[in-house]
C-alpha cells in the first residue's frame, strides 16, 4: 500500500524507472525512492504470507516446538531473521544509491510494512528496528513500521487502532527526518483519504504466538499500551517490546471503527 504510494507520490523520485539502470550496474545495490528533492534516499520492504515467500510463522513455531526450543529468544531468531536481513539490505541499498546518485547528505529512510494478516503485526517490525539500529543499519535513520491489515482494540472496546511507528536514533540526522515524515504521512493521509492522529506514547507492546500441547499452532494475539498501564498477554510464553523508548520518537495512530484485531 505505501510503496504504491510512492511510486505516485509528486514529490517521489521513482529509482525503480529504467532510466536509472545505467546507475545501477550489477552488484550495485538500487533504493526504490528520492523523496523531498533527494532529502531522503527511501526503501520499502513488505512483508507477506508464505505463499509469497514471506515469513512461515506456523512451521517455524512448530519445528522449534519439535526441538525443545520454544524460547523467547529462540522465537525472536527465527521469526526475526527474514526483518533483520531485508534491514541489512536495505542499508546497503541507501548506501549505494548516495553513492552513485551523489546525495552523501541524504537521510536515510526505511519503510517496513506488514501485509501479514492476523498471525503478525506492527510490533514485530519495531521490536527488531530497534534492535537492529542498536548496533548496525549505519545509513539508516529512522524507520518507519507501518501495518493496515491489523488493528488494536481500544481499551473502551468501542473502536480500534492501526499502528504507525518511526524508530529513530537520538541524532540531529533522525529528528530531521522525523520532521519530513510528518510531511510524508500528512500527503499520505490526504491521498487515501484516512484521518490521522499524533501525540500518543507507546509505553509497552506485548505479544505472544500461541501453540497447543500437541505442538500445533494456534493463533497470535498482540496489544499496545498507551496510558503506562501494565498490560499481560497469557500464553506458554510471553514477549515484551520496546524497552528503549527513548529510541523512539514519532508516533501516529489512525482510528478505525467496526473492527477487532483479529477480524479479517
Amino acid at each position: 500500500m505505501f510503496l504504491e504510494f510512492l511510486k505516485n507520490y509528486e514529490k517521489a523520485t521513482d529509482l525503480d524507472d529504467k532510466k536509472y539502470n545505467p546507475y545501477f550496474p550489477k552488484k550495485v545495490h538500487r533504493a526504490d525512492a528520492l523523496l523531498f528533492e533527494k532529502k531522503i534516499v527511501c526503501e520499502h520492504k513488505e512483508f507477506k504470507s508464505k505463499e509469497f515467500k514471506g515469513i512461515d510463522i506456523e512451521s517455524k513455531l512448530e519445528s522449534l516446538h519439535q526441538n525443545n526450543q520454544l524460547t523467547e529468544r529462540a522465537v525472536k531468531k527465527k521469526l526475526y531473521k527474514r526483518l533483520e536481513k531485508d534491514l541489512s539490505k536495505a542499508n546497503k541499498q541507501i548506501r549505494d544509491t548516495k553513492r552513485v546518485l551523489e546525495c552523501q547528505d541524504a537521510l536515510g529512510l526505511v519503510i517496513l510494512e506488514n501485509s501479514i494478516q492476523n498471525d503478525f503485526s506492527v510490533l514485530p517490525l519495531i521490536d527488531a528496528a530497534d534492535r537492529k539500529m542498536s548496533k548496525e543499519l549505519d545509513n539508516v535513520d529512522c524507520v518507519l513500521c507501518v501495518d493496515f491489515v491489523n488493528t488494536f482494540s481500544t481499551s473502551d472496546g468501542d473502536s480500534s487502532v492501526r499502528l504507525i511507528q518511526v524508530v529513530a536514533r537520538d541524532t540531529e540526522n533522525s529528528r530531521r527526518l522525523c520532521a519530513l515524515l510528518n510531511e510524508l504521512i500528512g500527503d499520505f493521509s490526504e491521498d487515501s483519504d484516512t484521518s490521522f492522529s499524533k501525540g500518543f506514547d507507546l509505553k509497552r507492546g506485548n505479544q505472544a504466538w500461541q501453540i497447543d500441547e500437541q505442538g500445533e499452532y494456534q493463533n497470535y494475539q498482540a496489544d499496545i499500551n498507551l496510558d503506562f498501564s501494565v498490560v499481560v498477554t497469557k500464553s506458554h510464553w510471553r514477549k515484551r517490546l520496546v524497552q528503549m523508548l527513548n529510541q523512539l520518537w514519532w508516533l501516529m495512530l489512525i482510528s478505525f471503527f467496526l473492527y477487532n484485531w483479529l477480524a479479517n
